[in-house]
């Protein structure tokens, strides 16, 4: 059977939304991939109100076989897109690239779906990227820190996967998206999560793939207090704790959000929100009386605070 008549072995998992000037780039990386196999665009367009939406179904025209583009009559928010979108995510793969950012290897995908499919232990594939600020500058860190090969145990810590870089099996297919899901403010370590809880590895390329631009993306809006940060890690947690899909992996999430709990204990005190610092403390306290978590409260409640 010839490429172009094979069922897509990779999805590439794309929202957009109102990033007319950046959107054709995205795209026309993707298409410049070389593959022995067919790849498709899923696009999610969460009614944007420039040309985005115009842009990406000129690209459909040219390209039906290959590009899936998934509208909204009204703007319902990224996480809605990203569920409506994931949904039609048809592959055995999924990667995955925002509109704002775009891919520099045309041998990314090769290279990617390649390893998952000599090496059926492992669920996920990740590299590393360029970071592109507004005023034209690029950056690389090399996160020589990041060992070659993680598991669920170490992502459930926090999210070290460039979703730009990532390539993973597309488990979630044929399956309900959780309920919760609705109230997240990104759904991409969750995604993650999923794709590893029976057990599989993470695999991590060290060499640049992709572009990321800084401060565009529509979950920078997100980073503000470390406190806030740290709520939406301890909601997902609480909620994969309870999912079903997550039983095996129940004292692993037990222990990461005991460590999350710990830190809104923390961040709260350094900001000083007493009232919700105290009530980290006894809940994480109640459940593991600690000296040392003692003297850290303590230690926070009495500090002076700095002068104006």
């Amino acid at each position: 059977m010839e490429v172009s008549q094979q069922p897509a072995l990779v999805s590439v998992f794309i929202l957009v939304y109102n990033q007319e000037g950046l959107v054709a780039q995205m795209i026309e990386s993707i298409l410049a991939q070389q593959t022995q196999y067919r790849f498709e665009l899923v696009i999610g367009d969460d009614a944007s109100t420039d040309a985005t939406l115009a842009i990406c179904k000129e690209y459909q025209q040219r390209f039906p076989d290959q590009i899936t583009l998934v509208t909204s009559p009204i703007n319902t928010g990224l996480i809605q897109n990203f569920i409506r979108t994931l949904q039609q995510c048809a592959g055995n793969y999924i990667a995955i690239c925002d509109g704002d950012d775009y891919w520099t290897d045309p041998l990314k995908l090769e290279k990617q779906v390649s390893f998952l499919e000599a090496h059926p232990t492992y669920d996920l594939v990740f590299a590393q990227k360029k970071d592109l600020w507004p005023d034209g500058s690029v950056q690389f860190q090399e996160r020589e820190e990041i060992p070659e090969t993680t598991s669920f145990e170490d992502l459930i810590q926090g999210n070290y996967i460039a979703s730009v870089t990532a390539v993973f099996r597309n488990k979630i297919r044929g399956h309900s998206i959780p309920s919760w899901w609705a109230r997240l403010p990104y759904g991409d370590w969750p995604l993650y999560l999923w794709t590893l809880a029976d057990g599989g590895s993470i695999k991590y390329l060290k060499e640049p793939v992709a572009m990321y631009r800084m401060a565009i993306g529509q979950s920078a809006q997100l980073r503000k207090k470390h406190s806030d940060v740290l709520l939406v890690k301890r909601f997902i947690l609480s909620n994969l704790q309870k999912d079903p899909h997550f039983v095996s992996k129940n004292e692993v999430i037990q222990r990461a959000l005991k460590q999350v709990e710990e830190g809104l204990m923390r961040s709260f005190q350094r900001e000083r929100n007493l009232v919700k610092g105290t009530y980290y403390f006894w809940k994480c306290f109640w459940r593991t009386p600690s000296f040392r978590l003692l003297k850290t409260y303590l230690g926070a409640l009495f500090k002076k605070r700095p002068k104006a």
